[in-house]
């Protein structure tokens, strides 16, 4: 009986076995005649039938491979064919498949047992041999092994000699003539290569490099409209032939060839308008729109959209300075307008003119119209995102410009604007991360370069900022502002050699603004050279003794110490030209330095009489009566400045200083405040106002609010900064963030008897009780200096090391 149920039990599972090796192969030829039909979505279910069935069904595991990849999922493609060479070793086609995806894929070390096996299996296929050797080629390039570089460049070089249409054994050949600098033979590979492989983006690129290398510009030419007409979906070719064009001065080539473009779709003539106001003006740009939108027979793209171009000349006609026209446009355009993209379109070009005219309300009501219709709107998305950046919420700003980029993953401008968060939230290697990817998308744009330019300066990563402006430099190599940054960085450097050359290059523009741009550089660099003299010459020889020449001199001698010098030269650029306010203005800042104040303030009081706007002047008057400990008179100075310029953001400051100075801490917050609303983004207002906030007041929301504003100083190098948000983090009870700020900030501010104490709260919180009553020790002698001034603070100070000697037993000492 037993016997019979296990014969039974074994007939039924060859059964089984029989039904589901049938049902998988009848999936397969389902997949096979829906490939046929081309039905591909229906043939790939088809086959994972088959795999689960029969997991070892090898075609089909390679067909489905075969079509994840023709369908653009590589990835799941590449893991089939992992999983297939697992099953079978032997298939060296299987191999090759996996060494050439790894391969594409940058996976060097990865691609290299695949490819090495693919050549073993395949010998006599050239295509097997050839990735081998890339994969090799690439393998000492990493390992800077220059013998077995050299090997693999010689394989491919053999291979290519059987078979020159090889692609891999080309692209080997060739990365070793372009590490070697052999730019005619790679001109030459490049060439044949794409008698065979016409479609080839690289290929194209590497014949661009040599033609570059090698001087010939009819020929860069020729391969920048070859490769823009041949791959029409890569926008970045069009934009490196204008910048060609652009870089050759061939301004109106550049134009044509845009013009050229522009058909069907709006954002070519748009680029157009774009290029025509970078390079003659927005005026220029608005007379060409005017003419499209009046053409007639009217333009495809103009028909079709005829909304979005009278946005877009209301946008120009605002730069223009004709605000109340731009604005009265866009609303027409939206008035009875039905909810479209282009009615979205024109609601945010709007709002940005409503926000930067301080319209907020207004502004933020387009943006949420547009957002209700389209709530994945990215520009909505993007100015949504920056006023909670402006209102410090940034954690919401991350949120809503992460789902713009969602959308768009390149965006520039939203790339842009999620650093500005991160930067505020204290994320800095985030937010430089980020900014270096709105400027590589923005294809090094000068204003996002500048502003990555800026962060690596400040940094001290000068080398770094010195290519990325280099990189930019490539694009437009006539950009005033790239120019002089560069030689502001060799300036920094002290690489003297260098600022020569970048000072000449800007004279070779032959043009006003480069001329007084190369001046103004020139005296600069004189200037940090402590050439008193020379600076003198070429003040004289290049710019006619005018005021800005006079004015590099006499900064030249303050700073080296010679105030009666500047004081003399002042005095006679004064004297030859009375009516100059600018030599009136030097000569009295040149009074104040010699300490004769009265003259001085008298200078400055004619100034302000014929001139209230001159802030500098209301400015210097101020710091005379100040330092002379006239704190009435100097509060008097600035109110009356205030009258005059009631919305002058630097006298706001130096109001609230002086109320802070004066123990006014109320009315300095308030100040304080007043200017964080009108601009977030000012790092020293953020700076002093949150300061205030934690050392003036005690209760839970200052603190939180101190903090929420203080987030963008964390991990500053900039003492003052360091002490601000040291002191909070100490206050809510993140004491190793507090060291971590503390103690440098004590370091370079030794003589603040505030940092001092600070840092000795911070030491007593770590249970440091030596450090402790050494810091407050000397923070209390320094106090001795100041008694008068900082009763509050002195009494803190004796109470701190009161409780310290109180109570040793509670610290833990080191």
């Amino acid at each position: 009986m037993i016997r019979l149920f296990l014969a039974l039990s074994l007939i039924l599972t060859l059964t089984a076995c029989d039904s589901s090796e049938e049902r998988a192969e009848e999936h397969y030829q389902n997949a096979l005649s829906l490939l046929a039909d081309g039905d591909s979505p229906r043939a790939l279910i088809e086959l994972r039938n088959v795999l689960k069935l029969k997991n070892t069904h090898l075609e089909a595991r390679r067909l489905y491979a075969d079509t994840v990849i023709a369908a653009g999922e590589v990835a799941e493609g590449l893991a089939q064919y992992m999983r297939l060479v697992e099953q079978q070793p032997e298939d060296g086609a299987a191999q090759l498949v996996t060494a050439r995806l790894l391969m594409e894929s940058f996976s060097y070390e990865e691609a290299e047992p695949y490819a090495s096996n693919a050549a073993t299996l395949l010998p006599d296929t050239p295509e097997a041999r050839a990735i081998d050797a890339a994969v090799d080629y690439q393998l000492a390039l990493r390992a800077k092994d220059a013998q077995t570089q050299q090997s693999a460049i010689t394989r491919a070089d053999q291979i290519l000699q059987d078979h020159p249409d090889q692609f891999y054994a080309a692209q080997t050949v060739m990365a070793g003539l372009i590490e070697g600098g052999h730019w005619s033979r790679l001109l030459d590979q490049a060439n044949a290569t794409l008698e065979f492989h016409s479609k080839s983006l690289p290929i194209h690129r590497a014949r661009l490099m040599a033609l570059e290398r090698l001087g010939d510009l009819r020929g860069m030419e020729d391969a920048l409209l070859q490769m823009a007409e041949n791959f029409p979906e890569d926008p970045s070719l069009g934009v490196k032939l204008v910048n060609w064009y652009t870089r050759q001065g061939r301004l109106a080539d550049a134009e044509r060839w845009l013009r050229e473009q522009t058909g069907t779709e709006p954002e070519a003539r748009e680029l157009l308008i774009a290029y025509i106001k970078e390079t003659r003006g927005p005026e220029a740009a608005l007379t060409d729109l005017n003419q499209s939108l009046s053409s007639e027979p009217e333009a495809f793209d103009i028909a079709a959209h005829r909304a979005r171009f009278q946005a877009l000349r209301a946008a120009l006609r605002y730069e223009l300075g004709e605000t109340d026209q731009a604005t009265l446009e866009l609303k027409a355009l939206l008035k009875d307008a039905p909810e479209s993209e282009a009615t979205d379109r024109t609601r945010i070009a709007l709002a940005a003119i409503l926000s930067e005219t301080g319209q907020h309300s207004a502004a933020q009501k387009l943006v949420t119209q547009v957002l209700n219709h389209d709530p994945a709107q990215v520009d909505a998305l993007r100015m949504q995102g920056d006023w909670l950046i402006d209102e410090d919420k940034t954690g919401n700003a991350i949120i809503t410009l992460r789902k713009a980029l969602d959308q768009e993953p390149d965006n520039a401008l939203v790339l842009a604007t999620l650093a500005r968060a991160y930067e505020r939230e204290g994320s800095q290697d985030l937010m430089s991360d980020v900014l270096m990817r709105a400027v590589e998308s923005a294809s090094y744009d000068p204003a996002l370069t500048l502003k990555m330019v800026e962060v690596l300066r400040t940094q001290g990563q000068l080398p770094a900022a010195e290519n990325l402006t280099l990189e930019a430099l490539r694009r437009q190599n006539t950009n005033l502002q790239l120019l002089g940054t560069l030689t502001e960085i060799h300036i920094a450097m002290e690489d003297w050699g260098r600022v020569t050359q970048d000072i000449h290059r800007l004279r070779q523009l032959r043009s006003d603004a480069a001329a007084h741009l190369a001046d103004q550089l020139e005296g600069q660099q004189l200037i940090q050279r402590r050439k008193t003299k020379e600076l003198m010459q070429f003040v004289e020889n290049q710019l006619d003794n005018d005021t800005t020449g006079a004015a590099m001199v006499i900064r030249s001698m303050i700073l080296d110490n010679q105030m009666a010098e500047a004081a003399n030269y002042a005095k006679a650029a004064y004297t030859a030209q009375p009516e100059d306010p600018v030599a009136s203005f030097l000569y009295a800042t040149t009074l104040g330095h010699i300490h004769q104040d009265a003259e001085a303030i008298a200078l400055f009081r004619s100034l302000v009489t014929d001139d209230p706007t001159l802030r500098d002047a209301w400015m210097a008057m101020y710091n005379l009566h100040q330092r002379a400990g006239e704190m009435k008179t100097a509060l008097s100075v600035i109110e009356e400045a205030l009258d005059h310029l009631p919305q002058d953001a630097g006298l706001k400051w130096i109001h609230a200083s002086h109320m802070q100075a004066i123990g006014e801490t109320d009315q300095a917050i308030a100040i304080y405040e007043d200017l964080y609303a009108q601009d977030s983004g000012q790092e020293m207002i953020a700076n002093n106002l949150a300061s205030l906030l934690s050392t003036e007041r005690d209760d839970t929301d200052s603190l939180n609010r101190a903090y929420l504003i203080a987030r963008r100083l964390q991990g500053s190098t900039y003492p003052p900064y360091q002490d601000t948000y040291g002191w909070i983090a100490l206050k809510r009870g993140e004491v190793a963030q507090a060291l971590e700020h503390l103690e440098p900030a004590a370091s370079a501010l030794n003589g603040d008897p505030t940092v001092q104490y600070h840092l000795g709260m911070a030491y007593v919180a770590a249970g440091q009780a030596q450090s402790a009553q050494t810091t407050l020790v000397y923070a209390s002698e320094l106090l001795m200096d100041h008694q008068d001034e900082m009763p509050e603070l002195q009494a803190q100070v004796t109470a701190a090391l009161a409780s310290l000697a109180a109570a040793p037993s509670e610290i833990v000492t080191e």
